[in-house]
């Protein structure tokens, strides 16, 4: 997509995914706006019953009160848009 930042995920352990994600998220921050494109895969290579990255980083996501989204045309990918009041500016 125009506009927007791809980070892919879908190989990477959680604590990997997470460290990744708050990278690139401060960049997105610095630039001072702009979507992030999460892909974060649809848990096809998971282990039976292991939680894929997608409903953990949507969680987390939230729990930094950074508004998440499923992508609505690919499974498997979230979206983010950082407010411009992110930082309180």
């Amino acid at each position: 997509d125009r506009g927007s930042r791809l980070l892919d995920l879908h190989d990477f352990a959680l604590e990997s995914a997470q460290v990744a994600l708050c990278a690139q998220l401060l960049q997105l921050a610095s630039e001072g706006a702009g979507e992030l494109v999460i892909v974060t895969g649809r848990g096809g290579h998971s282990r039976e019953g292991g939680v894929t990255l997608h409903p953990l980083l949507t969680h987390f996501l939230q729990e930094l009160k950074i508004p998440v989204r499923p992508d609505p045309k690919i499974a498997g990918r979230l979206r983010v848009s950082l407010p411009e009041d992110f930082y309180g500016e």
